[in-house]
C-alpha cells in the first residue's frame, strides 16, 4: 500500500478503525477498503515488507 496525507482523509471519511485492523493483522482488508493498496501478484515470500520513508529537507 502507498501511505501519504490523502489517506488519512479517505479513512476518516469511511469511518474505518485503525486501531481494529491492526488487533486483527488486518492490512490487506484496510488498504483494500481505503484504495491504497497495490496488488502486485504471488511473490512466492510468505510475508514481505518494505517500508520507505520520505521527507523533505
Amino acid at each position: 500500500a502507498i501511505v501519504d496525507k490523502s489517506t488519512i482523509g479517505k479513512i476518516e471519511k469511511l469511518d474505518l478503525d485503525v486501531n481494529d485492523y491492526l488487533d486483527r493483522f488486518d492490512s490487506y482488508s484496510f488498504f483494500e477498503k481505503s484504495g491504497d493498496i497495490i496488488m502486485t501478484g504471488p511473490t512466492g515470500a510468505n510475508v514481505s515488507d518494505l517500508m520507505i520513508l520520505l521527507t523533505k529537507k
